[in-house]
């Protein structure tokens, strides 16, 4: 039976600027089997997988804002699909 229960606890407290906030990811991906996931996504597990989507989406809005984009192009340059709410697709989902 416990009847004491004894915890050594340091807390260290930092600030970040929300331009720097972590993002934690899980350990394996889920696609939820939706078609296409696999071959067409970006995963966000590393800092060089984030800048890689960023890259993609601002090259995305660069290309949708040249004047000899037709509409129907800027359409589908500014299709974006999230897959997952966890907390990587929320946080993705709310930047963007």
């Amino acid at each position: 039976m416990l009847t004491q229960l004894s915890l050594n606890v340091r807390v260290s407290v930092c600030c970040l600027s929300l331009a720097a906030a972590p993002v934690g990811v899980g350990a394996n991906n889920n696609t939820f089997n939706t078609p296409g996931v696999k071959d067409y996504a970006f995963f966000l597990k590393e800092a060089k997988h984030a800048r890689l989507v960023r890259s993609k989406i601002l090259s995305h809005f660069e290309r949708a804002a040249s004047p000899t984009t037709s509409l129907a192009e800027k359409e589908l340059l500014l299709q974006f699909v999230v897959v997952g709410g966890g907390p990587t697709g929320v946080e993705l989902a709310g930047q963007w």
